[in-house]
């Protein structure tokens, strides 16, 4: 990548961030960690709408499945 007394350009910053990108995607294993799945993302939408509705009710606690 960068060397001593040699400058990292930004289209250079870029192309590593889209072969990381495309590695994960095809599954290489660079040491990069892990992403994360579909469960996680739906998982934080829920805790956001719990917050959401527990501020609606006052701040009542509100249960997460």
């Amino acid at each position: 990548m960068a060397f001593a007394c040699v400058g990292v350009t930004q289209i250079d910053q870029f192309t590593y961030q889209a072969r990381a990108f495309l590695d994960q995607v095809l599954g290489i294993d660079e040491g990069l960690p892990p992403v994360p799945t579909f469960a996680h993302g739906y998982r934080a939408m829920r805790i956001q709408d719990a917050i959401v509705r527990s501020a609606t009710a006052g701040g009542s606690a509100i249960e997460i499945d």
